[in-house]
This record gives structure tokens, C-alpha cells and sequence, in this order.
């Protein structure tokens, strides 16, 4: 893969994150760093930052959701490309690998934004595409609200996952960073989201109206949409145009996944959610939360 050109960031010598791209480092074997705390406790800050200081275009700073929607893409192109007969083989026969290797050849710096295992598809290979991304050089930036122990708790064959955690902390320093204060709430403004704001209604008969005005037409002509991805189909309340009007339980109670979050956003300029609950601390450690954060 390329090598970072000029990478070090133009800070004092004894800096953190200098020791990362050090050949001298008695840490020469960490590649990256994983911090994790609460939200609003400026980890993204300190995570873009770094990212901001890097002297080289062999890097890549995107949400961890995005980069595993892209790997499983490149995974089911990589298979579409090979012959039957080949497929059957499976000796020799290595998609993960050859994605790790691909990517290794566009970037050496990879940092992610809200590094949260919440899909089997992404749990069960993990540890191959990221050991492959490891022994090619790559250093991995990521955040996340939870410590290596608890990523994808409670999750469907998560033994099958744990391998992961290791491999992980092997290979990454680990940073804790929470705090009882969240530093956004500080300021009144929008909250500001990747790619567009957020903000919240208490009432949902003025989010229909929102609705009529950003379409024209009255909630009960818009019609459902089916959208297809990746060869699933998927249905999530009305819609007109780009504007989609849909509800918390739709979204986050039925059986949907970071992908068809990610094709929902792709589709739509604006996703209005109706009935959102004040959810109990009960209710954030359940399936709830689980698809809550991808959503976001």
C-alpha cells in the first residue's frame, strides 16, 4: 500500500500521536488509536484534528457505518467477478483479503467517526479485514462510545466476534476520555450532524405541517415508496419527492440495519421521524438504541 508522505503532524516531538508514525517508538507495533467515551466529550474534535494536520492524500476520514457499507460493496463485487467454478474452490479464494489489500493501496490512514459493531455482517468479519488492513501498515484512527470489551454486546454470535477484541487492543492504544459533561450542550445552536443538521420538534402535528410545506401536498396524499438495495427491499413510511415522513417505530423497532439507513440517506434531502420517544435508560441499552445510533 502507499505510505504516508510527509504524515507527521507539525506538533512537539514528545506529542501523542507522534509516537504512531515513529520508526524509533518503542510502540513501533501500535497502529492507531481507539478512543471511546460519551458523547459530546470532544473525542471527534481531537480525532479531526489529527486528521486536519496529516500532510498527505493516502488518507481517509469517514463514519465506521459508511466504511463497512463500502467493504461489504467491494465484497459482493470481488464475488460477482469470479466464475462459479472458482467460487465453489473456496481454496485460494479470499474476498476479505483482497478488499484489506485494495483499500491499502488507496489510503494508509484510515479514521473513523463512531466506531459501534451493531450488524452480524460486519461482526463476523471484522477481525480478517482488519488483521489484513494491520499487517499492510494501515493505521486506524476510530471513536466510540463503548471500550473494546463491550463492542457488540449482546449481539448475535458474538463469540464468533470476540476474536476481534484482542486483535484490537493489540494493535491500537486505547484512550478513555468520558465525561459527565456533554460539551455541546453548552451551546444553543443546531446540532450540527456529517452532511446536514438535526432538529427536534415536540410536536408532531407540526411536523406534519413541516411536511406540507417542504412538499406541497398534504400528508395524507403522499404515497409509500419502496426502495431497493443491495437486494433487499425496503418500505419506511410516506413519501413526496426527496422529503420522507416516517415514524420512530418504523425506523427503529423494525428490522433494519445501518445499509438501509445508509440508502434511506441517499435517497431522501429530508427524513422527517414522527413519535419519537424520551427513551429511559432501560430502553438505550436495548435494540432500540442499537439502531438509534446507525440511524443518527
Amino acid at each position: 500500500g502507499k505510505k504516508l508522505e510527509s504524515n507527521q503532524p507539525p506538533v512537539a516531538n514528545k506529542s501523542f500521536f507522534s509516537k504512531f508514525f515513529s520508526s524509533t517508538s518503542r510502540t513501533s507495533r501500535i497502529n492507531g488509536l481507539y478512543i471511546h467515551g460519551g458523547v459530546g466529550c470532544g473525542k471527534t474534535m481531537i480525532m479531526d484534528q489529527f486528521y486536519d494536520q496529516v500532510q498527505s492524500q493516502a488518507k481517509l476520514r469517514t463514519h465506521f457505518h459508511d466504511f463497512m457499507l463500502d467493504v461489504h460493496e467491494r465484497i459482493h463485487k470481488y464475488k460477482s467477478s469470479l466464475s462459479p467454478a472458482l467460487l465453489r474452490q473456496k481454496k485460494g479464494v479470499n474476498p476479505i483479503r483482497e478488499v484489506a489489500l485494495s483499500i491499502a493501496s488507496e489510503t494508509s490512514l484510515l479514521c473513523f467517526d463512531e466506531f459501534q459493531v451493531t450488524d452480524v455482517a460486519d461482526a463476523m468479519i471484522l477481525k480478517g479485514l482488519f488483521e489484513h488492513l494491520f499487517e499492510q501498515g494501515i493505521v486506524m484512527v476510530a471513536t466510540g462510545n463503548r471500550p473494546p470489551e463491550d463492542l457488540y454486546k449482546n449481539g448475535l454470535q458474538r463469540s464468533n466476534f470476540l476474536p476481534f477484541i484482542p486483535l484490537l487492543k493489540q494493535h491500537c492504544e486505547i484512550l478513555d476520555m468520558d465525561s459527565p459533561v456533554d460539551y455541546r450542550l453548552l451551546d444553543n445552536k443546531p446540532l450540527d450532524l456529517p452532511g446536514g443538521k438535526a432538529a427536534f420538534l415536540l410536536d408532531d402535528e407540526r411536523v406534519d405541517r413541516l411536511f406540507e410545506h417542504l412538499t406541497g401536498v398534504k400528508v395524507e396524499q403522499a404515497k409509500p415508496r419502496t426502495l431497493t438495495f443491495l437486494g433487499r427491499d425496503i418500505q419506511v413510511g410516506v413519501s413526496h419527492g426527496p422529503v420522507l415522513l416516517t415514524s420512530f417505530r418504523e425506523l427503529c423497532m423494525s428490522n433494519h440495519g445501518s445499509s438501509d439507513f445508509r440508502a434511506i440517506a441517499k435517497t431522501y434531502s429530508h427524513v422527517l421521524v414522527k413519535d419519537f420517544p424520551q427513551l429511559s435508560k432501560k430502553e438505550k441499552s436495548t435494540d432500540c438504541d442499537s439502531a438509534l445510533i446507525p440511524l443518527l
